[in-house]
């Protein structure tokens, strides 16, 4: 890519079906919290760009994430990560 040039985008949807990686410490135990695991991932840098996100979705009514540029990747990943309601658990999907 030239200089000033924009990187074209590639979007992905990340459907978060349960798990400890999405529950917050309370007290030194782990407890589902509803769309705590978006809201933890849009602070930590390595997973998030936000000054990318509010470069180019300031006026989106849901921001996406994106991931930091990647080298030798000539794509900019944005994604979106939809929680499941609490009541599903996913070792019950069956596939």
């Amino acid at each position: 890519l030239r200089a000033g040039q924009e990187m074209p985008e590639a979007r992905v949807l990340v459907l978060y079906t349960g798990g400890t990686i999405g529950m917050k410490s309370v007290d030194g135990v782990y407890v589902p919290v509803a769309h705590y695991l978006p809201e933890a991932v849009r602070e930590l840098p390595p997973l998030n760009d936000k000054a990318y996100v509010e470069a180019h979705y300031a006026g989106a009514a849901i921001k996406p994430l994106c991931l930091p540029p990647v080298r030798h990747m000539h794509k900019r990943v944005l994604y979106w990560v939809c929680a499941l309601p609490i009541k599903y658990i996913s070792c019950e999907f069956i596939t």
